[in-house]
């Protein structure tokens, strides 16, 4: 009994490790605001990424910074038709039978007052004087629904459109709940095998196969829930209200913390020695920016949105109308060249720039970020999974 005890064990433990990595729980959430209309949805699925969007009325100007395609978060057609492909299927298609009424509806999408058609643009670069879009037409007879490409002025805007705001979704920590499980279940293994260990010998062939099983199903859970960083960034407000900074920022994939910093490069660098810049290419630097507006600045709990609408606030700057958080890569010669995002007070306004400034220039429209990684400590719910790995190991030889 105690053999097959272990072994249904394990498959279970392995089935949960196993379940937790193909299937993380989560599927596009609509928000509908008090008037029923759908303003967006969360944690869509494009290419394996998650994301969660906005609808917005208005031209690509006044959404995207003056239509500026560093804006745009895709960058290429391939993955804007994605986009727009998710938005159909996970967010018109396949929805609860209360939420069918936005695929039949088209009205009901903000930016839309269109009865017979809304066009949901996702831009992804700009041709000339006009803004190449994905585009998902959602039509009131869902026989007409589909997704195309269409280059349309930057400054278009009728009934019969809204543009797409993509960002990356917060990654939610996993529930505590299954590691504690993980941790019971083990725990009642041990107990049952002691009480059929009647012998030492027997309670060594008991527990031979099967402890290794467990281990294996245990570590797999542990590599689950540590597979990614699963942090929300962090912000870091002095006693006089002041943003100073954040913590646990994911910028591409590795989390950093992020000070501003009053003061010029010669200042604040130890002379603007580019050995100091965290990011050494324009690249690294335009992802940390955009970790800035979106994790910092953006989508930040009511009462943490006051920083992306009143820019003084931010340590270093005193303009109420703008703050431009730099983010040096390199320097050249007397220069320093930064990536820059805008916190405007109009937050519609916010954008990024590439440029250089003299590496004593300073004012109070201006600060730097100075970014460090972040120490990733062990979650505890790991090391209580380590803990317990550890009793069973001692339990297997110490009977």
């Amino acid at each position: 009994m105690g053999r097959s005890f272990g072994k249904a064990l394990i498959a279970g433990l392995a089935a949960l490790a196993f379940g937790t990595l193909a299937n993380p729980g989560l599927s596009a959430t609509l928000i509908i605001d008090d008037d029923g209309q759908l303003t967006g949805a969360t944690g869509l699925d494009v290419n394996g990424t998650l994301y969660d969007v906005e609808f917005v009325n208005g031209s690509c100007r006044a959404v995207f910074a003056d239509c500026n395609p560093d804006e745009f978060d895709f960058q290429t057609q391939t993955a804007a038709t994605a986009a727009s492909s998710a938005l159909f299927q996970q967010v018109f298609r396949n929805r609860p039978a209360n939420e069918r009424r936005f695929n039949r509806n088209p009205e009901l999408t903000l930016g839309c007052g269109n009865i017979s058609l809304c066009m949901i643009r996702t831009p992804y670069g700009l041709n000339g004087n006009l803004v190449a879009t994905s585009m998902f037409s959602n039509s009131e007879l869902g026989s007409l629904d589909e997704v195309d490409t269409f280059n349309f002025g930057q400054g278009n805007d009728n009934n019969r459109t809204t543009y797409a705001v993509w960002t990356l979704a917060p990654i939610p920590l996993p529930a505590t709940s299954w590691m504690l499980l993980a941790g019971l279940l083990g725990l009642l293994w041990v107990v049952r095998l002691r009480d059929f260990a009647q012998t030492r010998e027997r309670a060594k062939s008991v527990l031979n196969l099967p402890f290794q099983g467990l281990a294996a199903a245990l570590i797999a859970l542990l590599l689950t829930f540590n597979s990614g960083p699963a942090f929300a960034a962090t912000l870091t407000i002095d006693t006089d209200g002041q943003l100073t900074g954040a913590t646990d920022i994911d910028v591409d994939g590795m989390l950093y913390d992020v000070a501003f910093v009053n003061g010029s490069c010669v200042e604040v660098f130890n002379g603007c020695d580019p050995v100091l810049f965290t990011f050494q290419s324009l690249d690294e630097a335009r992802a940390a920016t955009r970790a800035l507006r979106d994790q910092v600045f953006r989508d930040r709990p009511a009462e943490e949105a006051v920083f992306n609408t009143e820019p003084e606030l931010t340590e270093g700057c005193s303009n109420t109308e703008g703050c431009f958080i730099r983010t040096p890569y390199g320097r050249v010669g007397q220069t320093v060249q930064v990536r820059i995002f805008g916190n405007l007070d109009r937050t519609v306004l916010d954008g990024f720039e590439t440029n250089t400034h003299q590496i004593t220039n300073n004012n109070g429209l201006r600060t730097y970020a100075v970014w460090t990684p972040t120490p990733v400590p062990l979650p505890g719910a790991a090391w209580m999974i380590l803990l317990g790995l550890g009793a069973l190991a001692h339990h297997r030889y110490h009977p």
